[in-house]
């Protein structure tokens, strides 16, 4: 009985997953098609329905308590300079992945950073920054890190922080952006587990996009610099610092939090097949990656 139980559970939150990216999906494919008057505003308020009622209607039904369910749980103020080093570090090393993953590529594909499912396009700095800094950042945590992370937790800590990782990697609908954000999920998955808290998974999410945007925007400019081979040495030589402050922090952190068993696994709890049972699981795969696909080939589809 008790694994039927998670087995429903894992149906219903792939249920909720693959819906929310199908609707995703839908806006970004048919917006500049089937909707050419939709403008940015319209998309920005679609975008936030498309996350925002599901979930309320999956907490509703379920009967769940909201703040528990997404993990709306506030974080001592002195630990921000550590979730600010954490965010930095992780977006360095994601960055330095793409770069990798894009030289690999050498120009078979446009490679661009993937910071939403949805691509808005703007002028406007405020709207630019809202709509590929902040929106996808709040929303996506508040899904994944939050509410699917509560959910997955019902199997053990390591089956939610790759369940989650997995899905955010696949959620942009991004082929070459894969692996970082399998990283960056299961750094934001931790950091969520560590303070039981989703805000943490969100600021550094927001730093990860903006540092993204930034360099999206300024590749010619960083190219230029990093060709001084001073520049690079320093450059390299700054960001294994702030890791290496990243690292002695963390262990601060756990020792000050005073519960070393928070990132440990209950192994009693772990049914590793069982979420992967899950037919919309499997719906969600196929279609983030067909979506992906469509995008990296530029086929030409019946609207096109």
């Amino acid at each position: 009985m008790a694994d039927r139980k998670k087995r429903f559970v894992s149906d219903k939150i792939a249920a909720l997953l693959f819906s929310v990216l199908t609707l995703l999906l839908m806006l970004d494919f048919l917006s500049p098609h089937l909707l050419k008057n939709i403008t940015n505003l319209h998309k920005i308020l679609i975008y936030l329905v498309i996350f925002i009622l599901p979930v309320a209607i999956y907490i509703r039904a379920n009967r769940y308590k909201r703040k528990t369910a997404l993990k709306l749980k506030f974080v001592k103020i002195k630990y921000l300079p550590f979730i600010f080093l954490f965010g930095i570090s992780t977006s360095v090393i994601c960055a330095l992945i793409n770069v990798g993953i894009a030289a690999l590529a050498d120009g078979l594909w446009d490679f661009s950073a993937a910071s939403s499912t949805v691509q808005f396009v703007s002028q406007n700095p405020f709207i630019t920054v809202l709509t590929c800094v902040f929106m996808p950042a709040v929303c996506e945590e508040l899904l994944l890190r939050g509410l699917a992370l509560s959910e997955y937790e019902k199997y053990g800590v390591t089956v939610s922080v790759i369940m989650t990782s997995i899905v955010f990697s696949l959620f942009h609908a991004s082929l070459l952006t894969i692996p970082s954000l399998f990283i960056a999920g299961v750094f934001y998955a931790v950091i969520t587990h560590l303070f039981k808290s989703v805000y943490p998974a969100i600021i550094c999410h927001c730093i990860n996009n903006a540092l993204a945007v930034y360099i999206s925007l300024n590749s010619d400019y960083i190219a230029y610099l990093l060709s001084d081979v001073i520049f690079a040495i320093i450059t390299v030589l700054v960001l294994l610092t702030v890791l290496y402050l990243t690292l002695r922090l963390t262990e601060n952190v756990i020792d000050d939090l005073g519960d070393k068993k928070r990132l440990k696994t209950n192994t009693k709890k772990l049914v590793y097949g069982d979420p992967l049972k899950s037919v919309f699981i499997w719906l969600f795969f196929a279609v983030s990656i067909t979506a992906a696909v469509i995008r990296i080939t530029n086929f030409n589809l019946p609207f096109n």
